[in-house]
């Protein structure tokens, strides 16, 4: 039988990164939705990052978070990069890979996990460009800064909120068993479109989350629900978490 056989996901990440999830999710069974609420579109000033990007060229490293800051910064700064390169997650890792790179990125792939890796923790002195989006997460930054590094951010896309009919979200939650966020963007997105006769029914929802500081998040905008946090930023990871918390819902909180 398969693990998520009936279960209702109802899954937000922007369309161009959903194909492989949504496959994942389906062939374990379970029936999805696919409502993004969020677009990646290139950044306010892409001359600003492309000057970053020129003037950190010959870094100690570059650090991308995610796989839509190595696309944006590929279509935004065509010259050299270093040639070490540090990733967030493993679709990080193939993105730079896409483009011709090789990246090394941490096990569990978010930035605590990468500020662990002993390169990152001797920086003093050392030159390092976080490539992001903008409004970045401000923690792996202050870090290196802390360790002695000389940090630059380079903000090579934004995320967009896309607008749904109320009656679309509305009916969207209704149908749903559990949510998949991919940000605490896509979160404050859903909670804030969501309409007021659906908002009670959406705090009690289950969330899959990308991290626990989202989850902290939803905690702090009083979602009540089970908050499921996967061991990793992959797909595979996520789908895992999901057939384990349906195999034993009492592991959901955390």
């Amino acid at each position: 039988m398969q693990p998520l056989a009936g279960l209702r996901v109802l899954v937000t990440r922007p369309a161009h990164q959903a194909a492989s999830l949504l496959i994942r999710l389906e062939d374990a069974g379970a029936s999805v939705q696919a409502l993004p609420l969020l677009a990646i579109t290139p950044p306010r000033d892409p001359a600003a990052a492309g000057s970053v990007l020129r003037s950190f060229a010959d870094a100690d490293f570059w650090i991308f978070t995610s796989a839509n800051a190595v696309h944006g910064a590929a279509q935004i700064h065509a010259g050299d990069w270093p040639v070490q390169l540090l990733a967030l997650g493993q679709a990080t890792v193939r993105a730079l890979a896409a483009h011709g790179h090789l990246a090394i990125a941490p096990e569990g792939g978010g930035s605590e996990d990468l500020l662990l890796w002993p390169e990152l923790v001797a920086v003093q002195n050392r030159r390092v460009l976080i490539v992001t989006g903008e409004n970045p997460r401000s923690l792996l930054g202050e870090i290196l800064r802390m360790r002695g590094a000389t940090v630059g951010f380079a903000h090579c896309y934004r995320r967009e909120p896309v607008a749904h009919p109320p009656a679309v979200l509305a009916s969207a939650i209704e149908h749903a068993d559990v949510v998949l966020l991919s940000s605490g963007e896509g979160l404050a997105a859903l909670r804030h479109g969501t309409p007021a006769a659906q908002q009670q029914r959406l705090l009690q929802l289950p969330l899959l989350l990308p991290s626990e500081r989202v989850a902290a998040q939803a905690q702090q905008a009083g979602f009540t629900g089970d908050l499921l946090v996967p061991t990793a930023v992959s797909d595979a990871a996520m789908v895992a978490r999901l057939e384990q918390w349906r195999h034993a819902p009492q592991n959901g909180s955390l």
